[in-house]
């Protein structure tokens, strides 16, 4: 039986009521079995109903589990209520005074209402509190949550009309708009303005924290101006590091005067040059460079030229800000973020409904506290509040005994990207203990082998050190008595190699060793329960997704099954990125990155030099129909994507997805090519967004198209498709993120030396400061600019902590793999300060009073990948493919006979493939065709009345990503030239009936399929017009061209008096065919 060291803090956990509860639960210590004794105890022996109790977790998988735990121990009381384990002491104690009888009856009382208990997630329990109260807090009663998409479609709509209405032409905001276009492009300016309507932010402005900045300025000023010549050698001249420290002074000063000012003037100071890691001069070390750095970063932020087109910016974009937020408000539309804030905010100011819902709620229950948002904990500590106390703010609340009881582990706060505020852990968690509130350390490790457990402790006593606002002190774990003590179940793995390598080569040789472990011991290996190590009972960790790929395809090397988990967005998955890719060269053939991409892709095939000379050939035109010598593969390949383009405007946009997986060997190319089984089901899943897609909204594909790389680019979204089976027996491959919550007997901690980096925000927020920061394309306003600077302390604590995490996964195996390199700004650097990692020599093992056995090393020589990654190390069980290639190569070549001899057979036909000038146009160069496709793009609305603005213009390009400023300028002198002809004055006399026609109609066997682009019709005729910027003007080649569209207008308008004609738009031409 095990003893349990800390079983007296637990039973004080549990049963204590008259006093609120800090829970810091290390790794594995079983917080969640007492978090279902405490609930217990409070349900059966203190008789509180459950619809009084709040219990809130992180995740709705959590609050599920809990449910379910919950359930089963009161089955399990009533049924076996008199016979209790030592393990369920805790059972025991507080059921002693109660009849069997009565314990059965509250039993059952529980089961019977558990569903009406608030056991959820916070945003749930937030959802009721509004759905409650909507009047009172300011919302639609038929208000919605929704998750992005709406809500983001109406913005988009809203910012399109609204930019038709600044970009017009002589507005009073023009020379506004000249400034910041200059600098930052339309859409990072939608993404700037888009993350200030964020549910987060209740209010904004640039200069919102100027007393806080102006003192931070003076402080960092003077910092700088010491330190640019405190580490000059006596009578040396100042390198480029004191030069930069020294204009930073002068910046930074000049920036305290702004912000008392609320202005920011021009300067004449050029500014401090950036610096690298080159220029870490003699004399300076690491800590310092690293200072230097920072404050020459924040200078440049501050520099008075980029606050000038923040304010720019702002002034431009909030109106419209404004504007949206009370359109959203009136559609009822409510984020995630919104949830928080409105109820936080509906608690903290209306004293009626905070005092109703103290009454209706006597316990709360918060789980995984260290991830809880800031926002979310204020709103909980308002209603925790004594009844009849009503605090303004949440640091004056006086808390109710006995109501509060939170679970967390601050040394696994590692959700900063989700909002999780270590700080605002630490003030609320003081906040409760002041006020009389106990703390209870849960240390008693069930999960792991006690090698595994001092490990971790000997690493983290040196990873996590105290430091107030960013990391707690560490408080350590313990095995179990009579936990096993294996002297190899912690292993460091070391990819030697004479000469140094690139980090790929390392990361392949360190999945080659994992690989083969994998292969060799899977279904042999005896865990200490007596079950033989199976696939399922193994993951490998890493950091970020970045080197996924690279496991993956050693993990196919072995046959060894395996699923993918990251917390990369389901919309940037690699294959969901294939096919948007795919989709958009459909929608726009002339797109290039989109182009480049379906290359590139596993259904393309062409490798990096193939894709060079396509494009350096021009090799672009997906419609040519026929390509030079050598180029027969890529002609092949344009003739599907013909084929497919043909579909375009014909069906919906879920049907076109749905042709692409059936109808080509494309799920199956990316099946092979990155994440097996993973991959089918992400694009199973795409194929029913798309489909449902089109079912709500009825978008076209390029709105189709437009949400969803929205939503890649914004990193959230959809999750990604779980497997099928989840009971699949395979290796999880996944992040450390991924991992948490998680246990397994083997884990593989990969790619230690992968070099940290901080990564640039868009937006962030400090609760401590109630302060947002936005960016706006490359330039960061001057909170966070701040606020960038906190986030690097923040960075480095949550760093230490991520790889806490990642080392309390393993439960009788932890390998952790990297290199006989330096350490330096890589994960391994901060085991090896802890000595579990040895320096640059080879030996056995490491010896350490810390650890019961000395740490087992395993050198692998390191081997040119090149040796391995094309070989096949394993057979089919029953011989498969193996046994009869010879009959599968002959099956395949007459498949791919017929499937040749179908593809010659032209399905669909456009009207612009009848013209005569065909092979001279498929020829012809990118710029010509980019340059009449933008020129049809500026036309698509024109009214024929209005000039066409360079803003317009610029518009239009960026829709089409064209960035050639020769075209872009060419094609506004042409457009410029045709407004202010007689033809246009013409044209603006007719009445226009429709623009961007698309049509489709049966004639002769073929399917005619194509695009009007304007009809227009005066005193009773009908006019049928196509833009042409050719610049020699010769009608007759378009001829077919023009009965096709002649014979589309008639069928759809029954009218047989429709005429047809071009638009000469060079020479500002019109010309009717008769």
């Amino acid at each position: 039986m095990t003893k349990i060291t800390d079983l007296q803090t637990r039973y004080e956990a549990s049963t204590v009521t008259d006093r609120n509860i800090v829970v810091e639960a290390g790794a594995g210590t079983g917080k969640t079995t007492l978090l279902i004794s405490r609930l217990c105890y409070l349900m059966i022996v203190k008789n509180i109903s459950v619809e009084r109790i709040v219990a809130l977790t992180f995740t709705e998988k959590a609050a599920a589990e809990i449910k379910i735990r919950l359930s089963a121990q009161l089955q399990k009381i009533i049924k076996e209520c008199l016979s209790v384990t030592q393990k369920d002491k805790i059972t025991l104690e507080l059921l002693a005074h109660l009849s069997k009888e009565e314990i059965i009856i509250r039993a059952q009382r529980v089961l019977e209402f558990l569903e009406r208990g608030f056991i959820s997630t916070i945003h749930g329990f937030c959802s009721y509190i509004l759905k409650a109260y909507p009047v009172e807090a300011g919302i639609s009663p038929s208000a919605v949550v929704d998750e992005g998409q709406r809500r983001e479609t109406v913005f988009k709509r809203l910012w399109n009309k609204w930019l038709e209405e600044e970009l017009g032409g002589g507005g009073p905001k023009e020379e506004i708009w000249k400034r910041v276009l200059k600098e930052i492009n339309l859409e990072d300016l939608y993404n700037y303005a888009f993350d200030m309507a964020g549910g987060k932010i209740d209010a904004y402005h640039p200069m919102s924290h100027a007393k806080v900045l102006s003192g931070v300025c003076f402080e960092n000023a003077k910092i700088a101006e010491q330190m640019s010549c405190v580490f000059l050698p006596p009578g040396g001249k100042s390198r480029k590091i004191e030069r930069a420290l020294a204009s930073a002074s002068i910046i930074l000063q000049e920036a305290a005067f702004a912000f008392k000012e609320g202005k920011f003037q021009k300067t004449e100071n050029p500014g401090p040059e950036k610096l690298s890691s080159s220029d870490q001069a003699k004399g300076w070390d690491d800590e310092n460079f690293e200072t230097a750095v920072r404050i020459v970063d924040f200078a440049r932020s501050l520099y008075p030229d980029r606050q000038m087109l923040i304010a720019d910016a702002f002034s431009l974009v909030s109106p419209f800000v404004n504007n949206a937020r009370d359109t959203f408000e009136a559609q009822g539309l409510i984020s995630f973020d919104d949830l928080l804030v409105k109820t936080r905010t509906l608690l903290k100011n209306n004293l009626i409904v905070r005092s109703a819902l103290k009454k209706q709620f006597e316990i709360i229950f918060i789980d995984e506290f260290q991830d809880t948002d800031p926002v979310q904990g204020e709103l909980l500590l308002f209603l925790a509040e004594e009844e009849k106390s009503a605090a303004k703010v949440w640091n004056e609340i006086k808390l109710a005994p006995g109501k509060l009881f939170v679970v967390g582990d601050p040394k696994q706060s590692i959700y900063r990207f989700r909002g999780a505020d270590i700080t605002a852990y630490q003030l609320f968690t003081e906040l409760i203990l002041k006020q009389g509130g106990m703390i209870c350390y849960l240390q008693t490790n069930f999960r792991s082998d006690a090698q595994i457990i001092d490990f971790v402790n000997c690493a983290g006593f040196k990873l996590i050190e105290e430091r107030p606002g960013f990391q707690a002190k560490y408080v350590p774990i313990n095995a179990k008595d009579g936990a096993p003590c294996d002297k190899d179940a912690v292993k460091d793995v070391i990819i030697s190699s004479e000469q140094p390598q690139s980090a790929d080569d390392y990361r392949h040789n360190q999945a080659e060793f994992t690989a083969k472990w994998i292969a060799e011991n899977a279904g042999k290996l005896k865990l200490s329960n007596g079950s033989v190590l199976q696939y399922k009972d193994i993951a490998v960790l890493m950091r970020t997704s970045n080197a996924f790929n690279i496991f993956t395809e050693a993990l196919k090397r072995y046959g060894v099954k395996y699923t993918v988990e990251e917390d990369k967005n389901f919309y940037t998955a690699q294959e969901i990125t294939d096919i948007l890719n795919l989709l958009s060269l459909l929608d726009n053939p002339y797109d290039k990155n989109a182009l480049a991409g379906v290359l590139r892709s596993p259904f393309g095939g062409f490798n990096d030099d193939e894709i060079y000379q396509i494009f350096k050939q021009k090799f672009t035109d997906i419609s040519a129909k026929k390509l030079p010598k050598g180029f027969e593969r890529l002609g092949g390949f344009y003739k599907t994507l013909n084929t497919l383009k043909g579909f375009v405007g014909r069906i919906s946009t879920g049907a076109l997805v749905e042709k692409i997986l059936s109808s080509t060997m494309f799920a199956e190319l990316s099946q092979l090519a990155y994440n097996g089984e993973q991959t089918i089901s992400n694009l199973q899943k795409f194929a029913a967004l798309a489909a449902g897609d089109q079912n709500e909204n009825a978008n076209s594909l390029g709105q189709f198209l437009a949400n969803s790389k929205d939503l890649a680019r914004q990193a959230r979204g959809e999750g990604e498709s779980p497997l099928a089976d989840e009971f699949l027996s395979a290796v999880s491959v996944m992040t450390i993120h991924k991992s948490k919550g998680l246990e397994f007997p083997v884990v593989f901690l990969a790619d230690m030396f992968r070099q940290e980096s901080v990564k640039q925000n868009k937006y962030s927020y400090s609760w401590f400061y109630d302060m947002h920061g936005l960016r706006a394309g490359p330039y960061a306003d001057a909170n966070l600019a701040f606020l960038e600077v906190q986030q690097l302390w923040h960075s480095k604590s949550e760093e230490a902590r991520i790889l806490y995490v990642a080392l309390t996964r393993a439960k009788e195996k932890l390998f952790i793999l990297g290199n006989n390199t330096e350490t330096k700004k890589t994960p391994a650097r901060h085991l090896r300060n802890a000595g579990l990692w040895p320096e640059l020599v080879t030996v056995k093992e490491l010896p350490n009073d810390k650890l019961t056995h000395p740490l087992q090393l395993e050198y692998f020589p390191y081997a040119e990948p090149d040796q391995f990654i094309y070989k096949i190390n394993f057979t089919p069980e029953d011989g498969g493919v193996l046994k009869n290639a010879g009959e599968w190569f002959n099956r395949w070549a007459k498949r791919s006979e017929i499937y040749e001899k179908i593809k010659e057979e032209a399905l669909f036909i456009s009207p612009s493939s009848l013209n005569k000038h065909e092979a001279v146009f498929a020829g012809s160069s990118d710029n010509a065709a980019l340059l009449g496709t933008l020129c049809h793009k500026m036309l698509e609305n024109y009214d024929f009345k209005t000039v066409i603005t360079p803003e317009q213009t610029a518009a239009s390009a960026a829709s089409l990503q064209i960035e050639d400023n020769d075209i872009i300028k060419e094609a506004a002198e042409i457009i410029n030239n045709f407004t202010v002809s007689e033809v246009c004055k013409k044209l603006a006399s007719m009445r226009v009936l429709a623009r961007e026609m698309p049509f489709t109609y049966f004639e002769e066997g073929k399917i005619i399929s194509g695009t009007v682009d304007v009809i227009v019709e005066q005193e009773g005729e009908i006019f049928v017009l196509d833009y042409k910027t050719d610049k020699t003007p010769d009608p007759s080649k378009y001829a077919l061209q023009l009965g096709a569209y002649k014979r589309a207008v008639k069928k759809i308008m029954g009218n047989e008096g429709v005429k047809s004609g071009l638009v000469f738009l060079r020479t500002s031409q019109l010309y009717i065919i008769k």
